[in-house]
């Protein structure tokens, strides 16, 4: 996901506080989203599984509860990480 600041102020409702929330601390779960955000858990929980739906926020929901992050796309150019040892090949 790639957003501008201007971005930030076309999007509706709750969604650029959580995206900031979530950008400033990854791995949040709802309830901390809920405390930092001081939006009501029964307003944030849709919004945020709509975001999740929406492919905005990848949730881990490997053990209970589930987290939440900003979901950060790569740029066309973008090379996949590599080991240090690859790094070290590629520089010489």
């Amino acid at each position: 996901m790639s957003l501008s600041a201007l971005d930030l102020l076309t999007i509706p409702g709750h969604e650029p506080e959580i995206l900031r929330c979530l950008s400033q601390r990854p791995r949040l779960t709802l309830m901390e989203i809920a405390r930092v955000t001081k939006i009501a858990l029964e307003e944030l929980e849709p919004v945020v599984k709509q975001m999740v739906r929406d492919r905005k926020l990848e949730e881990d929901g490997g053990r209970p509860p589930a987290t939440y992050s900003v979901r950060f796309a790569l740029s066309p150019n973008a090379r996949p990480r590599t080991d240090s040892n690859d790094l070290l090949t590629m520089l010489k």
